[in-house]
């Protein structure tokens, strides 16, 4: 706080004060004086409570971002094995039938969903944030669903694959492994 001065109106003797005081003491002959504030003053004052409010809403918006992201993340790692799940379920089966109806809405309602849990900043930060401190849109959330689905079901697809071709050819990697250590 930077410090001002003015002249004592009883004994005219110099005082100095902190910006923002309303009232001050003469040393010389203890005289309450009250200070009025400028435009200044008071813009000035504004201006820091307004600061400090926008600190605070800041700080809370990122901290709800921080707990959404992480139910970005969670929701991710659900889509890929909703995905691996469907995709290595055997066709025409109970499996690939209960694991179809969670694909089916997260490929149309993925996107929606996640966005509708994303915090909404308040407007006194809004051009103030960078875009890493702002939530995905609801594009690049379907993009995400749809790409952790389809991730999950090639995975699927891809075990089924090799998991069925050992069974057709009567050898597994075990007992491959097996055979080679018992030298045949």
């Amino acid at each position: 706080m930077e410090l001002l001065s003015m002249k004592c109106p009883n004994c005219a003797g110099n005082i100095n004060y902190k910006h923002g005081k309303t009232s001050c003491k003469c040393p010389y002959c203890d005289s309450v004086i009250k200070i009025s504030m400028s435009a200044e003053d008071l813009d000035y004052e504004q201006m820091m409570r307004d600061s400090a409010a926008a600190e605070n809403a800041k700080k809370t918006y990122l901290a709800k971002l921080k707990r959404w992201q992480t139910i970005k993340y969670v929701s991710m790692v659900l889509c890929v094995v909703i995905g691996f799940v469907f995709g290595f379920a055997p066709e025409h089966s109970s499996m690939s039938t209960i694991s179809g109806f969670p694909v089916i809405v997260l490929l149309f309602g993925g996107g929606p969903i996640l966005h509708s849990f994303a915090p909404t900043p308040p407007d006194i930060i809004l051009n103030k944030l960078t875009p890493k401190e702002r939530p995905s849109s609801t594009g690049a959330l379907y993009g995400i669903v749809i790409g952790m689905l389809l991730l999950g079901g090639v995975i699927g697809e891809m075990v089924k694959g090799d998991s069925f071709s050992e069974k057709d050819s009567g050898s597994s990697v075990a007992s491959v492994v097996f055979e080679m250590s018992q030298g045949r």
